[in-house]
């Protein structure tokens, strides 16, 4: 099977393989409806800790059994998906170290790597192999019709951190995965990852919520309110959901947020001074920034030395065996 060629469903091949996903929420949810469009035999478990949600995600069709117990959800798992805020998969972690088979990979959503992988190196068994994640979703994505499980993840950026002690396998079987998703695989390493993140992810969404202090400070906030509440919220999202990604990604690197910070004042500043000077002037600005949107809207492909490999290895390679193999056993010696 080539999982490299996205044109059509590239189901999952092997009955006696399970998928546990931990966390229900929307992007759990989003994922177990995708991995249902990929899959022919293999299962699907889920757990979360409200049982309203795991109970809706049953229902939904996004899992085949919900789990009520962290450990039985694990402990027959070949892949796990921890799909939680990042507190959230820190204490997960622990939690499932001792009950995860000993071949199994665990893989997780979370936006900020540098600590997880730290806690999932100093946790996990040697046997087990752990792979950071990190799918940039969009709205627009979410909001696709029902019919079309991927939608969420078609087109989408999912980072991609590799600790150096994962086994090469299962880091390829993890991209063959991806791309059956229609994801779009981004090799990062994890501090770099968290770095730009700030800048990219996290200061828009605090410039928001700073402006909104703004908008409360004007005599006629009722009617901004009624006027601005739909869009802005939109753009913000739950806010329980906002304040556990917001608050782990601020205080990881609190000196590089500020220097985003001061960048963004000084963009801003000299937005200012182009609405103050007019004519030309704000010509030239708004030119300037409509032509920075074009080119973000088409980002440029990056490619490291691992994802040329990846894309010059055997393509039919059977993703059973790629995908549930030994990821932590030596390979054998030529003579061996």
């Amino acid at each position: 099977m080539d999982l490299h060629d996205t044109s059509g469903p590239a189901p999952l091949e092997d009955a006696a393989h399970t998928i546990a996903v931990i966390g229900l929420g929307p992007h759990g949810l989003a994922l177990g409806r995708a991995l249902h469009a990929l899959r022919t035999s293999y299962r699907i478990l889920g757990h979360d800790r409200e049982p309203e949600r795991a109970r809706a995600a049953v229902a939904a069709g996004a899992v085949d059994r919900a789990v009520w117990t962290l450990p039985a959800a694990v402990e027959e798992a070949d892949l796990v998906f921890l799909c939680e805020p990042v507190d959230q998969t820190l204490e997960t972690l622990e939690l499932i170290a001792p009950h995860l088979k000993a071949e199994a990979m665990v893989t997780d959503i979370a936006p900020l790597k540098a600590p997880i992988l730290e806690r999932a190196a100093a946790v996990l068994p040697a046997g087990v192999a752990f792979v950071g994640g990190h799918p940039i979703l969009s709205p627009a994505r979410s909001a696709a019709p029902d019919g079309d499980a991927r939608a969420p993840f078609r087109g989408a950026v999912w980072c991609v951190c590799a600790p150096s002690r994962t086994h090469p396998d299962a880091v390829a079987a993890l991209e063959r995965l991806l791309r059956a998703l229609q994801a779009r695989p981004l090799y990062i390493d994890a501090a770099e990852h968290d770095a730009l993140a700030g800048g990219a992810l996290l200061l828009p969404i605090l410039g928001e919520l700073a402006f909104l202090g703004a908008l409360d400070q004007s005599p006629s906030v009722g009617d901004l309110r009624r006027l601005g509440a739909p869009a802005l919220l939109a753009r913000l999202g739950n806010v329980a959901d906002l304040s556990a990604a917001v608050a782990p990604l601020a205080q990881a690197d609190p000196a590089g947020l500020l220097r985003w910070l001061d960048a963004q004042q000084l963009a801003l500043a000299q937005l200012r001074d182009a609405l103050e000077a007019g004519g030309d002037a704000w010509q030239a600005w708004l030119d300037e920034a409509l032509a920075r949107c074009a080119a973000w809207e088409q980002p440029e492909d990056r490619q490291d030395g691992f994802d040329r490999a990846l894309a010059e290895a055997p393509r039919s390679l059977e993703l059973g065996r790629r995908f549930f193999g030994r990821w932590g056993r030596a390979r054998p010696s030529p003579g061996g």
